[in-house]
């Protein structure tokens, strides 16, 4: 019987080990900070994390960690765009309003940064970017930690209100406050009382 038991344990430790090894063209990921990531209809995974430089990088796996394999990995917001140790956000939505990735992010002169993937169009952003949440010039705290976003894929007419992006701001409002944009008003900004 303890024969037995050993032959399975072997089987099983070795079989793990197997599955462990990593391909020679396998890297390694070490972010340098917080990560997001998001699944995409197609149930790929996208990655989103920054690097020591401060650049932040985009990694594509074709499904979930267990099953899938990276597949594609590119620099996407350039060093100088991102300030070391910002928080990351991401929302995906495949509605008729809009169909791809949205990233957020802290610049090093503390502003609330954008850059949208767009199913048809691909990557826009940067502070050159009129479509992206950028040019609004929303301030957040120095060393501020906070940042969310949420995806409404069912807005009404009572709550219009699809993307929201919660930070802590440093201007008015301060505190913790979500920029809300919707189809009708854009961007805004509101404070929780």
């Amino acid at each position: 019987m303890l024969l037995l038991l050993g032959i399975v344990a072997a089987l099983a430790s070795s079989t793990i080990a197997r599955a462990a090894v990593p391909t020679p063209d396998f890297s390694k990921i070490f972010p340098a900070g917080p990560i997001a990531v998001v699944q995409v209809p197609s149930g790929d995974t996208r990655l989103f994390f920054q690097s020591s430089n401060a650049s932040i990088e985009l990694i594509s796996i074709n499904g979930p960690f267990l099953t899938g394999t990276i597949y594609d990995r590119e620099m996407l917001v350039p060093a100088g765009e991102a300030v070391l140790g910002t928080p990351i956000a991401v929302v995906a939505s495949t509605t008729t309003t809009f169909n791809g990735i949205r990233l957020y992010f802290v610049s090093p002169s503390n502003i609330l940064s954008e850059y949208i993937f767009d199913i048809n169009t691909g990557w826009s952003g940067g502070p050159s970017c009129v479509d992206c949440m950028t040019v609004e010039n929303f301030v957040v705290n120095p060393g501020n930690h906070v940042l969310y976003a949420m995806w409404n894929t069912a807005p009404t007419a009572e709550n219009p209100i699809t993307i929201r992006v919660g930070f802590t701001g440093a201007g008015a409002p301060e505190g913790l406050t979500e920029a809300e944009w919707d189809d009708v008003h854009g961007w805004r900004l509101a404070e929780l009382d």
